[in-house]
C-alpha cells in the first residue's frame, strides 16, 4: 500500500541517461501497480536522444482512474540513477515538500538536495558490479524506489520483471529493495 500519498494519486519522477533503463523502470513500476488492480500511467520525457543524455520518465499510481494527462512537475517521489543528476534536477525542485528522493550513489554524505525531503541512497554501482549486469541499473533502482515508498510491493515487482526479464535482473530488483538507506537530514 502507498505510504501517504499527496492526493488522490502517487506521482513519480525517475531521471538518469540515456540508455540507463528509466522508461523501462517507469513501465515496469506501472505493470507492477496494474497486477494490484491500480490505475496507472507511465511516460518518457527525452531531451536530445543520444546515450548519456538526461532522461526523464514519470509514472502515476492510484486507487481511481487517472484524468490528469499533464507531465509530473512536482512529484510525491524521485528516483535518481545517480547522484550527479541532482545537480542537473534539483531533488528539492521536482519533489513535493515531505516526498522521497531515491539516489543511487557511493558517497551519500556528500549529497546536498535540500530541506525537508526523506533521502534514502544505496550504491546501485557496486551492486549491478557484483551481479556482472551493468544493464541491470534500473532494476536496481526500481526496488530501491518500491522499499522506500511502498508503492507497489516486491512481489507484484518480481512477477513484472519475471515476465520480460532475466533471473539476475530480480536479484538486481532484490537487491535494490533490500540494499536501500534512509538517511537522517537537516
Amino acid at each position: 500500500m502507498m505510504k501517504k500519498p499527496r492526493e488522490e494519486h502517487f506521482e513519480l519522477i525517475f531521471v538518469g541517461r540515456g540508455g540507463q533503463g528509466v522508461v523501462t523502470a517507469s513501465r515496469v513500476l506501472a505493470e507492477a501497480a496494474l497486477l494490484e488492480q491500480k490505475f496507472v500511467q507511465s511516460f518518457p520525457e527525452f531531451g536530445p536522444e543520444r546515450s548519456g543524455a538526461p532522461v526523464k520518465a514519470y509514472a502515476r499510481v492510484a486507487s481511481a482512474p487517472i484524468e490528469i494527462r499533464a507531465p509530473v512537475e512536482k512529484a510525491d517521489a524521485t528516483v535518481f540513477f545517480e547522484s550527479r543528476l541532482t545537480q542537473v534536477f534539483k531533488p528539492v525542485d521536482i519533489t513535493h515538500s515531505g516526498g522521497v528522493v531515491v539516489i543511487g550513489c557511493r558517497e551519500p554524505s556528500k549529497l546536498s538536495v535540500g530541506d525537508g525531503l526523506q533521502v534514502f541512497t544505496l550504491d546501485a554501482q557496486e551492486i549491478v558490479t557484483s551481479l556482472q549486469r551493468p544493464l541491470s541499473l534500473n532494476m536496481v533502482m526500481l526496488g530501491a524506489v518500491a522499499s522506500a515508498t511502498g508503492i507497489v510491493s516486491l512481489d507484484s515487482l518480481k512477477t513484472a520483471v519475471g515476465k520480460k526479464f532475466s533471473p539476475v535482473d530480480l536479484q538486481a530488483l532484490e537487491q535494490g529493495f533490500m540494499k536501500v538507506v534512509k538517511h537522517e537530514t537537516g
